[in-house]
């Protein structure tokens, strides 16, 4: 009989893949940004968690993807190793994986959008998606060109931040503006 793997083995496994110790990165502008609003709407935050999560975990796992079938990453990397390079799951699955996450937030910003100001929220959506799987994808990834950190500060700092003050309040107020900064430049940090 051929010895099987744990069930929870496999769940660890794509926990390290979803790289937990960048969750911070996607959550804290939303808190932070919810704090400058100074009003909660409680199924709103749930959402904006939910899409910063989902388009953290889900740049995550292209970057795994896209990295590891460019052979960018290879088995013999230092840090984590990653799914698609060390062949514990397929490229496929880590790219299904990744489609998954972004499209749970794209789901949940959809909901955002139609509680606010639609067109707004669904072109800085656009704009997420897209550098979430531009950030290593496409024909020429912005992360090779110098650009990642201001895309990181961008996404992860002003409209985060931002972003999650405008869905509670609808208008952006200074000090989210300041907070989206700070978080910001600790992104790129």
């Amino acid at each position: 009989a051929v010895p099987q793997a744990p069930v929870n083995a496999g769940v660890r496994l794509w926990w390290r893949g979803a790289r937990p110790r960048t969750l911070g990165l996607g959550v804290v502008p939303v808190v932070v940004g919810v704090a400058a609003a100074g009003h909660v709407v409680v199924w709103r935050l749930i959402a904006a968690l939910v899409v910063a999560a989902g388009l953290q975990i889900g740049v995550n796992f292209a970057n795994d993807y896209f990295d590891g079938v460019r052979g960018v990453d290879t088995h013999e990397r230092l840090g984590p190793p990653r799914l698609t390079a060390s062949g514990a799951v397929s490229p496929r699955a880590v790219l299904a994986a990744a489609l998954v996450c972004l499209g749970l937030a794209a789901v949940c910003g959809l909901a955002l959008a139609l509680a606010t100001t639609p067109v707004l929220i669904l072109v800085v959506g656009a704009l997420a998606l897209g550098a979430a799987l531009l950030y290593s994808g496409g024909p020429r990834p912005y992360a090779g060109l110098g650009l990642g950190e201001l895309m990181v500060f961008v996404f992860f700092g002003l409209l985060a931040t931002c972003g999650s003050a405008y869905v509670m309040v609808e208008t952006v107020p200074t000090a989210a503006w300041w907070g989206g900064t700070v978080m910001g430049l600790l992104a790129v940090a």
